[in-house]
């Protein structure tokens, strides 16, 4: 018993070759996003202001999608493996903090996306049904967030009374 012990405690490390993968991938978003700067002040620098929204839009959007790539893997190293130095807006201790943390960058994603196609759709019905899709999503993972921290209230000790 004491070996199977040891395997699944010592198991939590296959964790790493998660976030190796995951930082691999948000290098590569970030990397992705610095392309869209540079797409972005082109199409300022030729005059194409409606084409300079879409691209900011876009270019923000992949800011963020490498952020929620780097916060996952940043969550997953310190669910799994260790503690790391962060600013406490940021620091996990469980999963319901790292899905939390998730949702609101998601929450920013779906909106951006939204302006984005509302500034593109070729017909009024696309981009009235893509926010709608998107009021949708936003509400979905605000209740969902708001029914975690309700639970979280609910097993919270009471402070001692004086």
């Amino acid at each position: 018993m004491a070996t199977v012990r040891t395997i699944l405690e010592s198991a939590r490390y296959m964790v790493v070759f998660a976030v190796l993968g995951l930082l691999a991938g948000a290098v590569t978003t970030f990397a992705w996003g610095i392309y869209g700067v540079w797409d972005y002040a082109n199409t300022l620098l030729d005059g194409d202001e409606t084409a300079g929204l879409v691209k900011a839009l876009s270019m923000i959007d992949t800011f963020l999608l490498a952020t929620v790539i780097l916060v996952f893997a940043v969550g997953m190293w310190e669910l799994f493996v260790s503690d790391l130095d962060l600013p406490d807006w940021l620091e996990i201790h469980t999963l319901d903090d790292l899905k939390g943390k998730l949702a609101n960058v998601i929450v920013l994603v779906v909106a951006i996306k939204a302006l984005e196609k509302m500034t593109t759709a070729k017909k009024p019905i696309d981009a009235v049904l893509y926010a709608g899709a998107s009021v949708l999503i936003t509400l979905g993972l605000t209740l969902s967030s708001l029914a975690q921290y309700t639970k979280y209230l609910k097993k919270k000790p009471e402070p001692p009374s004086a």
